[in-house]
């Protein structure tokens, strides 16, 4: 079983306009509204892609209420847990530029944490536990130490894709893969990160604990240090960006399906990127279809060989 945590989802508000003028009445020429959050997201890839998942989704008000009823609509095994407050809406502009306007969401205390963590009690040796997006202000910082430590107890393997404290305090319990981009490289090491020296940090994240590395570069495609001891750069398949809410998050959902079908290290990086752009080139999320299409137009480069 694949089990992902969401402790901050949103309804997603997507509008598209040709010309968004700062400042100014600007009406819209299409719109969409989407249950996400980037644990939710990571497993609906998942499920296009033939695996099981549960969600353990944290709740608040009538915001909450919606992303409920579009969850079971969509037919996701979702656990939800109400906590005071209320869910975010995230306003996602689409123009001559991308525009993310985010909500705060809800906290969760110390009850919705305890409720959380008996959703996950059936989490047992060979299960995922899938890590993705931050909590609202106000949550206890150490909240992914704790469901890491029951996954460790477990047996289970994680994936975390966060970034700030709540990131840096996840590194020490190994998790098998990590997801940050160039931003959240240089909060966590508060440091000078570019593309040119990104396979040294890549590499710094292993040393830290991670046991895969990947960095993304949006369009550019992503660095992976991996288990294997090897370097790798991807470079995308072509496309035409489409909308890139979601791209991150199919690319780990991605990786996590390659790892468990038995791909070795480079091969379930290069089908993580291949997601990744199959997200980016569409709306919704990707089909195995999709992927498999952009599959031959991804390349590995390797960077440093891996141990022999």
């Amino acid at each position: 079983m694949i089990y992902s945590v969401t402790l901050n989802p949103s309804l997603d508000y997507f509008i598209g306009l040709n010309d968004f003028e700062l400042g100014e009445t600007n009406r819209t020429d299409s719109e969409r509204i989407v249950a996400g959050g980037k644990g939710v997201n990571v497993s609906e890839v998942l499920r296009n892609l033939g695996f099981r998942t549960r969600d353990v989704i944290a709740t608040a008000g009538f915001v909450g209420d919606e992303i409920e009823r579009r969850l079971r609509g969509r037919g996701a095994d979702c656990v939800f847990v109400r906590t005071p407050g209320l869910s975010r809406i995230n306003v996602k502009i689409k123009s001559a530029q991308e525009t993310e306007i985010n909500g705060r969401g809800a906290p969760l205390g110390e009850e919705g944490i305890a409720e959380m963590l008996r959703a996950l009690d059936g989490m047992t040796s060979g299960d995922v536990l899938v890590l993705s997006g931050n909590a609202a202000r106000g949550t206890p910082a150490d909240i992914y130490e704790r469901f890491l430590r029951l996954a460790d107890a477990r047996g289970a393997f994680a994936t975390v894709d966060a970034h700030g404290s709540l990131f840096r305090s996840t590194l020490a319990y190994a998790p098998r893969l990590v997801k940050p981009n160039l931003d959240e490289l240089r909060m966590l090491y508060g440091e000078e990160v570019t593309e040119d020296n990104v396979p040294e940090y890549a590499d710094r994240l292993r040393a830290d604990g991670a046991r895969n590395a990947v960095v993304s570069l949006g369009g550019k495609g992503a660095v992976m240090s991996g288990e294997d001891g090897g370097l790798y750069r991807a470079s995308p398949p072509a496309g035409r960006l489409v909308n890139s809410t979601g791209a991150g998050d199919s690319l780990v959902a991605g990786f996590i399906a390659a790892t468990l079908r038995g791909a070795s290290v480079p091969e379930a990086f290069r089908f993580a990127v291949a997601t990744g752009s199959a997200c980016a080139y569409a709306e919704g999320f990707p089909s195995e279809s999709d992927v498999e299409a952009l599959l031959p137009g991804c390349t590995v480069t390797v960077l440093r060989p891996p141990r022999a």
